[in-house]
């Protein structure tokens, strides 16, 4: 499993690294959020980790896009019960 993590702060790296290290997963932690700009980097792994930004909430073309670049599991890295409001 390859995994694809955006908004991933300092101190969340070193936590991620280590959990990746011990379960033996690879995963690739990005500091920036994920867009129209970036979103191809996500063809070489399984699964993607995002926080939803205003464009995931607004446009289903990057969820068809993901799916079109292999995405075989989403995370969304978000917590509360408004995250659909605009």
């Amino acid at each position: 499993m390859k995994i694809l993590f955006f908004n991933v702060s300092a101190v969340e790296k070193n936590i991620i690294d280590e959990w990746a290290d011990t379960q033996l997963i690879s995963v690739k932690t990005l500091p920036v959020s994920i867009d129209y700009d970036n979103i191809d980097l996500t063809r070489d792994f399984d699964a993607v980790i995002f926080y939803p930004g205003k464009s995931f909430q607004t446009d289903e073309k990057l969820y068809a896009r993901l799916a079109e670049n292999g995405m075989k599991q989403i995370s969304v890295k978000s917590t509360g019960y408004d995250n659909g409001r605009l």
